[in-house]
């Protein structure tokens, strides 16, 4: 997730951007104006959504959206003071981007662990997790993630082979969680991310 002031880095590598995405609406906002944003957009490793399909000037920071109405504030409120859960020790999940060391590249494959915001069924409420969290992740009211919030997956992602060959079982897999985290494939654009597939490139 975004904060309110996190800045982008100048230099990314190609593995830590995912370009080209495209919201329809309700899923991001202009992080100042608080103004509902459709059109392309661009994400990076540490968490940053900018506007544009690729990094370019001008380009405005977004964050996830939320319905600010007095209609929506009135109902989170009755969510609030009906719901008999505590949640005074969950921990909001925490962006982590995966580290490839090598034997993952022996294996080939990588384990990639995520939540998802039960209710935000889009890329925007898809967070990548390490494995710590994902364990943590309960409903138990324990210090992890709140299970009643978020649902977690997990699933192996190809990085060594031929190109056609990774792209192909990435898609495969992304097509299968897609039936049920909406908005994953989206998420994970680069079909070829971590493999010597995906070139290092500056802005």
């Amino acid at each position: 997730m975004t904060s309110s002031n996190k800045k982008r880095r100048v230099f990314y590598p190609k593995s830590e951007q995912t370009l080209g995405l495209f919201t329809t609406g309700k899923e991001w906002m202009d992080r100042e104006t608080l103004k509902e944003y459709k059109g392309p957009y661009h994400r990076f490793s540490d968490g940053i959504v900018m506007t544009g399909a690729s990094p370019a000037k001008g380009a405005r920071y977004l964050t996830p959206f939320k319905d600010i109405s007095a209609e929506s504030i009135a109902a989170m409120e009755l969510y609030r003071l009906r719901t008999v859960v505590k949640v005074d020790k969950y921990v909001a999940p925490e962006f982590k981007y995966p580290k490839i060391i090598q034997d993952d590249k022996s294996a080939g494959y990588i384990e990639r662990y995520f939540v998802q915001s039960k209710s935000n069924r889009t890329p925007a409420g898809i967070i990548e997790i390490d494995k710590k969290q994902y364990d943590k992740c309960g409903t138990s009211n324990s210090n992890g993630i709140d299970g009643h919030r978020f649902d977690k997956f997990q699933f192996r992602w190809k990085i060594v082979g031929e190109k056609e060959e990774i792209e192909k079982t990435n898609k495969k897999t992304l097509l299968f969680a897609e039936q049920k985290y909406k908005g994953i494939r989206q998420y994970l654009a680069d079909l070829t991310e971590f493999s010597q597939y995906s070139p290092i490139i500056s802005d």
